[in-house]
This record gives C-alpha cells, sequence and structure tokens, in this order.
C-alpha cells in the first residue's frame, strides 16, 4: 500500500537524546561548568522552546545558533560567548553520535529489501545530519534527504512537504506515509497536507484531540504490519 516512506530522523531513526547528551556534557566541560542532569534538563527546556518558535516561523535557525548557548548560560553566569563558536563545537560532538533507535538499522534494511522508497525527512543541520547518518552507517538506506535548512522550510510548515513531493514526483500522498515521534513537526506537518501518518511513541504520552493520527506505534517493529514488510 505505501511505497513512499518519509522517515524523520531525530529519535525516530537516531537517538537524539543520547547523542545530545554526550554533546551537551563535553560542552559544559569545555566551559568549565559543572555539568548535572538538572543543567541537562533545564538546556533540553530552553533549547526545545527555541525549536518550536523554529516550527512557528517566530525564529531562523541561523538566529538559534547564535544565541541559544549565550543565551542559556547566562543565567548560570557565563557571560561574552560568541555563540556560533559554541554552536559549532556542540554540533561537532553531536555530529560524533553514531546512536541508533534500538530496531531502526534492521528495519531499514528490511524497507529496502521490500522494494520501498526511503526519505529522510529532518528539521535538523543539514551538515550535522549527514555526519551523523555517516558515522551510524545508515546513510546507504536511503534513497532521498530531505532536511529542512536545504529545503528552506521546517515541518510542519506545509512547504516542506511539497518541496519534498516536487522532488518526488509523481510520488502521490496516497501511497507515501509519513514516520515521526514529534506531535508538533512530524503528525501536524503531515495532517496539513493530508498525507497519512505513524506516530512513533515509545514513551506512550497523550496526544491533543485536534490532531489525526492514523497509527500509533512505541516499537519500530511495529511498523512491519503497517507497511507490508
Amino acid at each position: 500500500m505505501y511505497k513512499h516512506i518519509l522517515l524523520d530522523l531525530d529519535d525516530t531513526i537516531l537517538d537524539f537524546n543520547t547523542s545530545e547528551t554526550f554533546a551537551f556534557q563535553k560542552v559544559a566541560e569545555d566551559l568549565g561548568v559543572t555539568y548535572s542532569e538538572n543543567l541537562l534538563d533545564h538546556y533540553k527546556i530552553y533549547n526545545q522552546s527555541l525549536w518550536h518558535k523554529i516550527e512557528k516561523n517566530e525564529l531562523t535557525k541561523a538566529e538559534l545558533m547564535t544565541q541559544r548557548f549565550p543565551g542559556f548560560f547566562s543565567q548560570y553566569g557565563i557571560h561574552n560567548l560568541i555563540g556560533q563558536e559554541i554552536d559549532d563545537l556542540f554540533r561537532d560532538y553531536l555530529a560524533t553520535g553514531a546512536h541508533v533507535v534500538p530496531g531502526a538499522q534492521q528495519l531499514l534494511i528490511d524497507l529496502k529489501k521490500a522494494g520501498k522508497q526511503v526519505y529522510a525527512a529532518s528539521n535538523g543541520i543539514y551538515t550535522t545530519q549527514i555526519s551523523r547518518l555517516e558515522q551510524a552507517n545508515l546513510i546507504e538506506y536511503f534513497d532521498k534527504l530531505f532536511i529542512s535548512e536545504k529545503l528552506g522550510y521546517n515541518k510542519p510548515d506545509v512547504g516542506f512537504f511539497q518541496q519534498v513531493f516536487k522532488q518526488l514526483e509523481p510520488a502521490s500522498f496516497d501511497s507515501s506515509i509519513m514516520v515521526g515521534d514529534s506531535l508538533s513537526s512530524d503528525i501536524k506537518g503531515a495532517n496539513a497536507v493530508k498525507l497519512p501518518v505513524v506516530w512513533f511513541n515509545p514513551n506512550n504520552i497523550s496526544a491533543s484531540k485536534n490532531l489525526t493520527i492514523d497509527y500509533q506505534i512505541s516499537d519500530l517493529t511495529q511498523l512491519y504490519d503497517i507497511l507490508d514488510l
């Protein structure tokens, strides 16, 4: 039924949480800040607030990369940081993370064996996402990589999906499906263009009632029945 499979990357295929923890800890150490789980939790909340602004077109990725670390660490008495330099350092650490969500590599192998067309559909930074896929030895399984920085639109903007399908013609929405973990970008974006969607929800959180979720899974192996593998 579904021939064209759009896969979110962070926390769907790549274990972003593990990679982010490592990268943030290294940056904190470089800045002479005592690392703790509490510090990391505060950073994640702060960082997510910035990414939600990007999803709502209230902030650009360029602005995020110059603002997030000076803004965050200023709360801890560290000032005069050059935001782009710290962000580059963070993303260098992040790019070394070859952490993969359990079952993701086998899923990609089986998708290709089944003759499916597999595409990455990510809001991440292009060079960082490419490096992480290469480090994890997963890049070969993707037919195309759609990264928002290159497309010029961020999920859930309809422009993201319009640009994807412009490049995938004659692929149609009814033969395609989006798989992702984010309600605010993957699910909301797919709903906006009436694209079927699988919500990867390993933590079993509750979804807003105004979203349409065609399928919900807590483990990637549950995709096998949905995608006829």
